[in-house]
């Protein structure tokens, strides 16, 4: 441990590392009030005294090295104090900023009195803190300490111990001096088998000394931080050694970006705008716009996207490249998932421009999307698989489904009228032929109506067996006979 504190202490004075860093310190003397506590065999009982005393500390960066010495003469009330003359000694190695720092150390007491002389040594382990309080001169600090190993002579053989310490001192602008005050707790445990506690002190002190500043002893240039800027011009007078610091002792930024340059990945980030930690403008969508000109924040990382951030859709039909399977559609018309005009009937004619959008595949339909009537140049058709209960003008189902294709495609075609006309076979009388086909006519006509198809373009006529097609002497002619027949009436042809 004494090899060690030693190894920091040339480490400190060595003037390869003195040129690199300057040294600072202090030098002073003690003064101690201190009650002291302690039991012996059962009985306790205290004390009070007067202690006097010295301290040395010096630190050169992150490395320190601190000695104390003190010595009192206590009086006797009972056994359990021994009367007598206490010395106390420790040396402490430190390692880290003021800030924060740790600190190992070794130290040894000694009494000599009433009850002979005892003598223990301990190993020490400890933090320590210490803060300028503005820039007024002012520093406090904190210090806890740790015995893990305390061996001694006499009664007390071996022990623990702990001890805390809060301070305050003052440095002297003009004039290489401090002054402090503070207040120190101190115990021991013991592990003997009589339950000895030899020492529970605490002590309010004060001090004063001077500061050290090697080769300018006594110098008022004091620089705490060491950052190049003295302490009575400093506004920041805990700054670190990593970066640069203005004339004011503060780290530099030259950006404003509140990150320090040292750090400063984008030094010249323009005023006002957002930083990560490393000190260049926020992309949070990482699309390779900053934020404060992306107008759509939210875009996956892996998107293509335009100049203020957004997606790329250049027919802008809401599917974003590079999903857009038809990048060129006109604007305003439906698509699919894939950006592509829709067809949903599947008759080569766009939604947008289907007048019939509904057609069963496979229908022949115009320009609009809607079933043809009448071939180019016809004037008449035949309505295949319209059909009616045998006797009976009541539409089967399937000549429903064929009627309203016809009732869409005259729907799509206003200025058409038509003719219904009703045709039979020979079979049975004339007039009951005629009649039927009528009845048969006005059916389909009716029908046409109820999906919308207005009334005034429209006539039925029923012909009985009047205008046959094929032969009524075979069953197949008889079939073809028994037809509906639409003729176009306005003198128009498609």
């Amino acid at each position: 441990m004494r090899n060690a504190m030693l190894l920091v202490a040339l480490i400190l004075l060595s003037p390869a590392a003195t040129a690199a860093q300057e040294i600072s310190g202090r030098a002073g003397v003690l003064g101690l009030a201190t009650r002291r506590a302690a039991s012996f065999e059962g009985q306790t009982g205290t004390s009070n005294a007067t202690m006097s005393g010295v301290e040395l500390s010096i630190r050169r960066g992150l490395l320190g090295l601190s000695a104390r010495g003190t010595s009192a003469q206590f009086l006797s009330d009972t056994a359990a104090i021994a009367a007598g003359r206490v010395t106390y000694g420790d040396l402490r190695a430190r390692f880290g900023p003021e800030i924060i720092a740790a600190n190992v150390g070794w130290g040894r007491r000694a009494l000599a009195g009433s009850l002979g002389r005892r003598d223990w040594s301990f190993i020490r382990l400890g933090a320590e803190s210490e803060v300028p309080i503005g820039g007024s001169g002012l520093t406090a600090s904190m210090a806890l300490g740790w015995y893990p190993s305390v061996s001694g002579s006499g009664d007390f053989q071996s022990g623990r111990g702990a001890d805390a310490e809060t301070r305050i001192a003052y440095d002297f602008i003009d004039f290489p001096a401090y002054v402090a005050i503070g207040y120190r707790v101190e115990r021991f445990t013991s592990e003997s088998p009589d339950d000895i506690r030899p020492d529970e002190l605490s002590s309010m002190f004060a001090s004063v000394g001077f500061r050290l500043h090697p080769g300018t002893f006594g110098t008022t240039e004091r620089d705490e931080d060491q950052d190049g800027v003295r302490d009575r011009d400093d506004a920041c007078l805990v700054t670190t050694l990593a970066g640069a610091v203005d004339a004011m002792g503060c780290r530099l930024d030259g950006d404003g970006d509140g990150v320090f340059d040292e750090a400063d990945r984008c030094p010249s980030t323009p005023m006002g705008v957002r930083v990560d930690r490393a000190g260049c403008r926020l992309d949070e969508d990482s699309d390779g716009v900053h934020d404060e000109d992306d107008a759509c924040p939210g875009t996956p990382s892996d998107a293509p996207v335009d100049a203020v951030g957004c997606r790329l859709d250049p027919d802008r039909d809401g599917v974003y490249e590079p999903h857009d399977a038809c990048p060129a559609t006109p604007a305003g018309v439906m698509v699919d998932a894939t950006g592509c005009r829709m067809d949903t009937d599947g008759d080569n004619v766009f939604d947008d421009d289907d007048a019939c959008p509904n057609t069963p595949p496979g229908t022949e339909v115009d320009l609009r999307g809607c079933p043809i009537l009448f071939e180019a140049g016809e004037t008449s058709l035949v309505l295949e698989g319209v059909t009616f209960e045998t006797n009976s003008a009541d539409l089967t189902a399937n000549a429903m489904t064929i009627l309203n294709l016809v009732a869409e495609a005259l729907l799509a075609n206003a200025e058409v009228r038509v003719r219904v006309i009703g045709h039979t076979d020979s079979s049975g009388s004339r007039d009951y032929n005629v009649s039927l086909s009528q009845d048969r006519a006005e059916s389909v006509k009716r029908y046409l109506e109820t999906r919308g198809v207005d009334e005034s373009r429209m006539e039925s006529l029923g012909v009985g067996p009047d205008q046959p097609i094929a032969d009524n002497a075979t069953p197949d002619g008889r079939q073809i006979n028994r037809r509906v027949e639409l003729v176009r009436i306005d003198g128009g042809a498609e």
